[in-house]
């Protein structure tokens, strides 16, 4: 399990008339985000790690008190399945997600590889996480030529100004990345072309229809990291401890080229 708390000012959340979870700036201007990742549920006959973990969330939530918890993949551990009993991704993630709905948090999520080595796919996730009240996880309808995205849980999710909701002070945008495999080259699946123009168009669509001088700016989050991120690692100063190797996309698509 890793966590990362990354504070860009307090924020609160709020719920529409349709019942959906909206996130805003603290009257203060601040909002904490609290990343978790690699929580690997459901690893054989470790059943009290995931009490452990559970446990640790609640405490690290509790200190931090972050506004949004990003989950970024292997939240289930999918190579544990035994492939004959069933609802394994979902029985795992639901200990997840009841913590976090008694928290009051709001969150989102991408899966990561292990995630698609159980028994579900990523549409199936998509709808369980749907019945929970604070999660933010949206499908995507974007069509590319005629085909729908790839890699689901490929969202964005707006912060709004403190006092005023129309206005957009920065966003969270969220990319699935798979399992494996990238487009044939071997290595970490990718973020693919689909998921690039669908990134394009929604700046475009932002730039058009919101208000705020940061409204596209913001935090990304993926489960494989992007190829840049080996490089800032391995060459620039950077704060924590690295405990594990760290991987990246199998292929370098472009995406940060646009992130610029």
């Amino acid at each position: 399990m890793a966590a990362l708390s990354v504070e860009c000012a307090l924020a609160a959340h709020y719920f529409d008339s349709l019942d959906r979870v909206h996130l805003k700036m603290n009257d203060d201007n601040r909002f904490i985000v609290m990343q978790l990742t690699d929580l690997h549920f459901g690893e054989i006959h470790n059943t009290h790690l995931d009490h452990e973990t559970l446990h640790f969330i609640r405490s690290l939530v509790g200190k931090e008190k972050p506004d949004f918890i990003a989950i970024t993949g292997d939240i289930v551990s999918g190579q544990a399945w035994d492939r004959i009993h069933p609802s394994f991704w979902e029985h795992n993630y639901n200990m997840l997600a009841h913590t976090l709905e008694e928290l009051l948090g709001a969150y989102g999520i991408v899966p990561g590889y292990h995630d698609f080595e159980a028994d579900i796919d990523s549409k199936a996730m998509l709808e369980i996480e749907a019945r929970y009240k604070y999660a933010v996880s949206l499908p995507n309808f974007f069509d590319y030529h005629g085909n729908s995205m790839l890699h689901e849980f490929t969202y964005d999710v707006p912060i709004e100004n403190a006092t005023s909701p129309d206005i957009v002070d920065t966003r969270l945008w969220f990319f699935g990345t798979g399992r494996a495999d990238c487009m044939g080259s071997g290595g970490m699946n990718c973020v693919r072309k689909d998921q690039i123009e669908w990134f394009k168009s929604r700046v475009a669509e932002i730039d058009k229809t919101e208000r705020g001088e940061r409204k596209r700016n913001g935090f990304a989050f993926m489960h494989h990291a992007l190829q840049e991120h080996m490089h800032l690692v391995n060459h620039y100063p950077v704060h924590g401890q690295k405990r594990d190797i760290s991987g990246c996309q199998g292929l370098n698509t472009g995406l940060f080229a646009e992130f610029k």
